[in-house]
């Protein structure tokens, strides 16, 4: 889930099975379906008061659960706000979607004025480590977007503006020097391997020679809890949340 529920006060009842398992959902009226997963019903003992938001165009699935209740399917949209807005139109709760985006605006402002008053015109890179590449993201990815666009925060003059993400090597990385680094280093099934690559990179003069490096300026950040950041406004204002707060305690 991504935070829908709490934004827009809504919530289910039953279980459900996904993909990873079976899971409970509380009183009494919303379930998202999230694309990627692969749901199937289970006996539910009589109709539930449920919607289903299912989130993907999959005709045999609608049809599926519009046995049982009232479903809808979503269109695909390229950002947490549109979808927002569907889900509210589906359920009659647009004054709460609306006012979701206009607080989640406000603490993005808060968050962008204290975030000047601290770093000026410092430059940022956010470092993604996977488990066979590193990439900085840029502010066309939906992470960068949040990072550079909302937050304001001044990426380097050597990023190319048309990229959403750009694959390093660690030589190459030395051509992005910014006065910060937000490192992600990617978890799953991978996670050893991603782990292991930021290893052999901390290790090396290259990195050690990073001007962030060498100033303290590296913030590490979560990686199951920023799985969303950029998808929803939940999970984005609490990754927000942590970067003013980890910059605030570096910076005083």
């Amino acid at each position: 889930m991504s935070g829908v529920e709490l934004v827009l006060g809504v919530s289910g009842e039953g279980e459900v099975g996904l993909e990873e398992g079976i899971h409970s959902i509380r009183p009494h009226d919303l379930l998202l379906i999230e694309k990627g997963q692969s749901p199937f019903l289970v006996n539910w003992g009589s109709t539930p008061l449920v919607c289903y938001i299912i989130q993907w165009r999959d005709e045999k699935i609608y049809d599926q659960y519009a046995k049982i209740a009232k479903t809808v399917l979503l269109p695909d949209r390229d950002n947490w706000r549109d979808e927002l807005k569907d889900m509210g139109e589906a359920l009659g709760k647009q004054k709460e979607a609306e006012q979701a985006i206009q607080d989640y605006d406000k603490r993005i402002a808060t968050a962008r004025d204290e975030l000047k008053a601290l770093v000026g015109d410092e430059t940022f890179i956010y470092l993604r480590v996977m488990p066979k590449e590193s990439y900085v993201m840029g502010e066309l990815s939906s992470r960068g977007m949040v990072i550079h666009k909302e937050l304001g925060l001044k990426t380097v003059a050597a990023y190319p503006e048309n990229e959403g993400s750009v694959p390093v090597s660690l030589e190459l990385l030395t051509e992005y020097q910014a006065d910060h680094i937000i490192l992600q280093i990617d978890g799953g099934d991978d996670n050893t391997n991603a782990q292991k690559l930021f290893d052999e990179m901390k290790e090396s003069n290259i990195w050690k020679g990073m001007k962030a490096v060498k100033e303290d300026q590296v913030y590490l950040v979560g990686d199951k809890e920023w799985m969303n950041f950029g998808f929803s406004s939940v999970a984005t204002l609490k990754a927000v949340d942590d970067i003013v707060s980890v910059i605030r305690e570096r910076t005083h």
